[in-house]
C-alpha cells in the first residue's frame, strides 16, 4: 500500500494484514503471497478514500495534516508514474488508463515546475517527441524519459 494509502486507514505503513512486513525477508515469500498482500492492501487504501468524508477530512502526512483530496491526487500520481517505473524496469508493456493519465496531468499542470523541482522528487521538465501520447508528455512534464 502507498504510505498516503495507510495514512488514511489510519494503520502504520509498513502493515500488511495486520502484521509488520519484514522487507529484508520479501525475496522469501511466494509471488502468490506478496500478491494477496497487495490486493488487500489496495482494497482496504480504496475503501478508506471512499468513505464519506474521506476528501475533505485532513489527514497527517509527511509535511503536514493535508486533506484527503490532495492525499489522493498524490497517491495516484505516485502510483502511475511509479507503476510505469516498475514496468519499464521489468521490460514488460505498461497502459495506464487514459482517465486517469488525464487526472494526474491536470493536477500536475496546475503547479510550476519549481515547485515540482524544488520538493526533490522531480527532475527539469524533458522534451519529449512532438507526437508524443498524453501518458508520454506526463513523463516528460515529470522529467522522466519515455
Amino acid at each position: 500500500m502507498h504510505p498516503a494509502g495507510a495514512l488514511l486507514c489510519r494503520e502504520p505503513v509498513f502493515r500488511v494484514e495486520g502484521e509488520v512486513v519484514d522487507f529484508t525477508a520479501l525475496g522469501e515469500r511466494s509471488h502468490a503471497d506478496l500478491s494477496a498482500d497487495f490486493t488487500a492492501a489496495a482494497r482496504r487504501a480504496l475503501a478508506a478514500f471512499a468513505a464519506p468524508g474521506a476528501l475533505e477530512r485532513e489527514f497527517p502526512f509527511a509535511f503536514g495534516p493535508a486533506p484527503g483530496l490532495l492525499i489522493a491526487q498524490i497517491s495516484l500520481s505516485e502510483t502511475l508514474a511509479h507503476g510505469w517505473d516498475l514496468a519499464r524496469g521489468a521490460g514488460v508493456p505498461y497502459r495506464p488508463d487514459d482517465r486517469v493519465v488525464d487526472a494526474v496531468a491536470r493536477w500536475h499542470a496546475a503547479g510550476s515546475a519549481e515547485d515540482r523541482q524544488r520538493s526533490g522528487m522531480f527532475g527539469p521538465p524533458v522534451v519529449g517527441a512532438a507526437d508524443a501520447s498524453p501518458f508520454e508528455k506526463l513523463l516528460a512534464l515529470l522529467g522522466r524519459e519515455a
